[in-house]
């Protein structure tokens, strides 16, 4: 059985599978990070202490201390030593395609944005952008040739919440003294007025970012969405109806860093 961790900014997720390739379906979770308490994760671990590990799989976009932490705690509760996803200049695919890394230096680009871009380009076999909204957005566009064009990485919709509440005091005085949130596309209270006005922001860049690069005919017609606002994403392209979207396929894989942290296993070992 093996064990495939998307450990995230925020939260992580796994997926217990008897196959990684293909990929089988199999038992999936999530739990929020807790700060990386040490107690609340071997707690966490300890549900797969009985069960018939041989793999531990992780995709981290932690620093090298962190994952050391990581890497002792497995195998302190587990007893078996993790194996982290790395990116690389290229990585041939089953389907015959082949992803060709932007960055001068390759190990830069966030292992989360090559594990979904390496699944999203053995699904579609061509040109695709992929989003994925999570505590940050990030958006890459992979051409026709597999070549990673470049991306965006932009905060997500809470980041832009918490930000606004963590660094302006009369701000986060204001929305402490709410119950809900008033009003519609205006906020009546602060805490509304935080949470439309950011829901605005994120809407203004998918709608925005897609207008310029089918401007300068940069834009893929699929796109791949994936984290937890993929529905606020999907919003911004159903706005553009008319002008873009009736050109553009959508499709949300709510797992598609673990399904590209399988793939990036069967490839690699």
């Amino acid at each position: 059985m093996y064990l495939l961790i998307d450990q995230g900014n925020s939260r992580c997720k796994y997926l217990l599978t008897q196959k990684v390739s293909p990929l089988l379906a199999g038992e999936k979770g999530a739990w929020d990070n807790h700060d990386f308490d040490q107690v609340f994760w071997s707690e966490q671990l300890e549900r797969f202490a009985e069960k018939p590990l041989k793999k531990i799989v992780v995709s981290s976009v932690a620093g090298q201390e962190r994952k050391g932490w990581f890497k002792r705690l497995c195998l302190d509760v587990l007893g078996l030593e993790p194996i982290f996803a790395t990116t690389s200049d290229e990585q041939a695919l089953d389907n015959g395609c082949t992803l060709y890394n932007s960055y001068e230096q390759p190990s830069a680009l966030g292992v989360d944005r090559w594990l979904a871009m390496l699944e999203a380009l053995e699904l579609n076999e061509g040109a695709c952008m992929v989003v994925d909204a999570g505590t940050a957005i990030t958006l890459d566009v992979i051409d026709s040739r597999g070549k990673h064009r470049g991306g965006h990485i932009v905060p997500g919709l809470n980041l832009i919440q918490q930000s606004l509440l963590g660094e302006t005091q009369n701000i986060a005085w204001s929305a402490g003294h709410d119950s809900k949130l008033d009003g519609s596309l205006l906020g009546t209270n602060t805490s509304a007025a935080i949470a439309f006005g950011a829901e605005v922001m994120v809407l203004g860049y998918t709608k925005e970012i897609i207008a310029q690069l089918a401007a300068q005919e940069l834009m893929p017609g699929r796109i791949i969405i994936t984290g937890g606002d993929a529905s606020l994403i999907e919003k911004g392209i159903k706005e553009l109806k008319g002008i873009f979207s009736d050109k553009l396929e959508t499709e949300y894989r709510p797992d598609l860093v673990l399904e590209g942290l399988a793939r990036w296993f069967s490839l690699n070992n």
